[in-house]
């Protein structure tokens, strides 16, 4: 829980959890999970994530000018997950294999990239401050602001219920596939209302600036969940309590590669017992769940 200084710092087994503040020039993620928990402040001007079953996980507070993911084997493929507690900022983000799960708020000051085969699912609070492209897979089940142009020639979905979508202020062009999946997915382009430019293939939940889907984590709630979890480690089965009623809560686990692996039922409780001996030993992510948004994430050890 001290002060972590250093020019950088190569993780290629193991784990590495901050729950103090970290100043590194550099980090590099080629194997292991690098964990920055609730408390963490972590100011790294360049995060790479280059490696079979690496796991990259935020729950604080994390600063950085550059954000590089990729991978083209064959292996466990890497994951970052930026967790509903979880706040990123960074001046670009580049993804050319691996997963990227955001349930919290990420801000990116100038240019997102997603590429193939690379997978983008965007839960929560996303905005990004120059241009957008994917030749990759984006989900997003919420609004992104976009404040340069869109481009997209990969696949772009929205959610089932509901529906996610993008604010952009410059050119908008898209050749790839949009919403063609029958989800429901909104473009609001600045100047034409929908695509500047539509070569590809639209879905026929597509609409045109009329989404208004826009996620929002409420700290005081965060603040009055006051979880305890015991035990962990476990075998799968733990109860998970609350310092007073919670209503209309739910958990997930999440594993490491950004996959559901287990759903609780909505409820209103002090205490939720999760029974899932049958998952497979490691680490996961425990996302906590309040009117259907994330509110709070943990560490789960299964043994």
């Amino acid at each position: 829980m001290g002060t972590i200084s250093s020019t950088d710092v190569a993780l290629t087994s193991g784990e590495i959890v901050n729950m103090g503040t970290m100043n590194n020039e550099g980090l590099g993620i080629s194997g292991g999970t690098f964990t920055n928990m609730g408390s963490g402040v972590a100011t790294i001007d360049s995060i790479l994530i280059l490696g079979s079953a690496c796991t990259f996980m935020n729950m604080g507070t994390v600063n950085s000018i550059a954000i590089a993911q990729g991978y083209s084997g064959t292996g466990v493929i890497p994951a970052f997950h930026n967790m509903g507690t979880g706040t990123i900022t960074c001046d670009s983000i580049g993804q050319t294999g691996g997963e990227l799960h955001n349930h919290g708020t990420m801000i990116v000051n100038f240019d997102l990239g997603n590429f193939t085969p690379g997978l983008f699912e965007n839960h929560c609070s996303l905005s990004v401050g120059r241009d957008f492209g994917n030749t990759g897979t984006f989900l997003t089940e919420q609004l992104v602001s976009v404040g340069g142009d869109w481009g997209n020639s990969g696949d772009v979905n929205g959610p089932t219920i509901g529906c996610g979508g993008f604010t952009v202020a410059g050119a908008s062009g898209n050749t790839g596939n949009f919403g063609t999946d029958g989800s429901f997915i909104d473009m609001c382009d600045a100047s034409s209302g929908s695509f500047d430019l539509n070569t590809g293939s639209l879905g026929a939940n597509v609409s045109s600036c009329t989404c208004t889907s826009n996620c929002t984590v409420d700290v005081t709630e965060i603040e009055k969940l006051n979880v305890s979890i015991y035990p962990n480690p476990s075998s799968g089965t733990f109860a998970i309590t609350f310092e007073e009623v919670i209503e209309n809560v739910s958990v997930k686990l999440i594993d490491a590669q950004g996959k559901i692996a287990y759903t609780s039922k909505v409820q209103t409780s002090p205490s939720i017992n999760v029974n899932a001996d049958d998952l497979s030993a490691g680490i996961y992510f425990l996302s906590i769940q309040k009117n259907g948004l994330e509110v709070l994430g943990k560490k789960i050890i299964i043994e």
